[in-house]
């Protein structure tokens, strides 16, 4: 290697990770424990899969693939807790090959500590061709698209790689049945995917946060709204609320109701999930909102009423002012509640202090 100029081909954990990437290597099953269920498919379609065991720099333990069962999405921990196999099918019927991905919780992209597992990835007799990035372009709706997916495509098929190995030759006769055949799972099946698990995560987000806004609502009408324009304004905000809980219950419900496949009840993994509880609150948030409305129209107490009696009405007037021109100016910007009722408890504390003296 005396005459190797690249840094990266003298670094041995690089041209290790290359090898654990590229070649045609078998799965390490402690790891990912759905290996045997990969090999054993593609046996029952008639192909057996290339597998040649690699021993680096003299090390007693060889080279596996570095796919894994659990990996970091969206800065968050995620597993895999099933695959799925789609057949490769040109016009004839004659099969081209096997898709196989994984069955997540399809949080985001994939982090990059994990790039190595990242992307549906193209095989021909277990070698790479080209890299995480090979059917992002082309092949899926969104290029980044590919970036949520963990999986590989064994081709059968007698594609002929490019010159550069980063792909098929495509003028080859077969290439467009290939093309077609796989399109027909990475645009019409895996694209609708990330689109899916995102709408309904934020589905779930909006009734968490819609929940805790009213919350603190709650805790300002508690404590006294300060002024009839603002006793209607707070009604105005519940009914919005409401009404933005009531769509995202409807949409959630309607999620959850398509997550079942029609034709024979099982499970559909490519379909996301609105957690019951998170619905169960929001139903019970919006039933107990009509009553919270109706408690604040016949509420007569505002932040004034409970200044120390001893105030004169011209004070407690000029304090009302005083809290409307600091919602006026502030009340978007941050919540009133706590400042209003600590000028009142400071406000009784003098009034009582000096009544003492």
């Amino acid at each position: 290697m005396d005459d190797v100029f690249e840094k990266s081909l003298l670094d041995p954990l690089t041209v290790m990770e290359y090898i654990q990437e590229v070649a045609p290597l078998p799965y390490n099953s402690q790891k990912f424990i759905y290996d045997k269920y990969i090999i054993e498919y593609l046996e029952k379609k008639g192909y057996k899969l290339d597998i040649y065991h690699i021993y680096f720099n003299n090390n007693i333990i060889p080279l596996y693939k570095p796919y894994k069962t659990h990996f970091c999405a969206n800065n968050t921990e995620d597993h895999i807790y099933d695959i799925a196999f789609r057949d490769l099918i040109d016009e004839y019927g004659n099969i081209m090959g096997v898709l196989w991905y994984a069955i997540t919780n399809w949080l985001g992209t994939i982090e990059n500590d994990d790039a190595a597992i990242r992307g549906i990835r193209l095989r021909k007799k277990n070698i790479l061709i080209g890299n995480e990035n090979a059917l992002s372009k082309g092949f899926f709706t969104q290029e980044r698209f590919n970036g949520w997916f963990i999986g590989e495509v064994f081709v059968f098929a007698n594609l002929i790689p490019n010159a550069r190995r980063d792909f098929f030759e495509q003028e080859d006769p077969q290439y467009p049945y290939f093309e077609k055949a796989l399109k027909k799972y990475t645009i019409d099946e895996l694209s609708k995917i990330p689109g899916k698990f995102s709408r309904a995560r934020n589905t779930a987000k909006n009734i968490v946060k819609t929940i805790q806004e009213l919350e603190d609502l709650k805790e300002e009408i508690d404590k006294g709204i300060t002024s009839f324009s603002r006793k209607q304004e707070i009604i105005k905000t519940l009914e919005v609320k409401q009404e933005n809980l009531q769509k995202n219950v409807a949409e959630a419900t309607k999620i959850n109701i398509i997550e079942i496949n029609k034709s024979d009840g099982r499970k559909d993994h490519t379909v996301p999930h609105v957690g019951e509880d998170v619905i169960a609150q929001a139903k019970e948030t919006i039933s107990n909102l009509a009553r919270l409305k109706e408690e604040i129209s016949t509420n007569t107490k505002t932040i004034s009423t409970t200044l120390n009696t001893s105030y004169s009405r011209e004070e407690k007037k000029m304090f009302e002012n005083i809290i409307r021109v600091l919602e006026n100016q502030c009340g978007k910007c941050f919540s009133l509640a706590s400042l209003k009722q600590l000028i009142v408890d400071e406000l009784n504390k003098k009034r009582a202090g000096g009544k003492k003296k």
